[in-house]
């Protein structure tokens, strides 16, 4: 609290609101809120950004630190590759799990089987708003152990 950490807070929300302006995966435009309150949770709580390791600039990745491995993948996908309907390309992440959770978790609804990915390990979440932000975090948590290795 005080005038120092209000100071704080507000050049992180200026630098997070910069990431994603500059966030081609989600077509450079500040249009899905829930992608923001992700970057935003995981820049504060991980001090984490996204990567762009294709030339393809609409796809995204954010490292743990340490391992080097990814923990969340982003992605705009087109609906008939996920089994979905609709012509508008979607804003997927995939987050990775235990072979047991993520068997639970795929419903084929809320949660897909990992897209271009492990799909015993890593699983799909549009971000429709069809899975909360309160579902998301626990999840991003999960995910973001695993990646942290032994």
């Amino acid at each position: 609290q005080g005038a120092f950490v209000g100071k704080v807070r507000q050049a992180c929300k200026e630098c997070l609101a910069k990431i994603a302006e500059k966030c081609s995966c989600h077509n450079g435009k500040n249009d899905n809120e829930l992608l923001r309150q992700i970057l935003q949770f995981v820049a504060e709580k991980y001090q984490d950004e996204l990567e762009y390791p294709w030339e393809d600039k609409r796809n995204a990745v954010i490292r743990h630190k340490l391992s080097g491995k990814w923990y969340v993948l982003f992605m705009l996908v087109q609906p008939k590759k996920l089994g979905l309907a609709g012509e508008k390309p979607l804003q997927v992440m995939n987050l990775h799990g235990l072979p047991e959770k993520v068997k639970q978790l795929v419903d084929y609804k809320k949660y897909l089987p990992g897209y271009h990915m492990n799909k015993k390990t890593w699983y799909t979440i549009c971000l429709d708003g069809s899975v909360s932000l309160a579902e998301i975090i626990p999840l991003l948590e999960e995910s973001y152990r695993l990646a942290a290795g032994k």
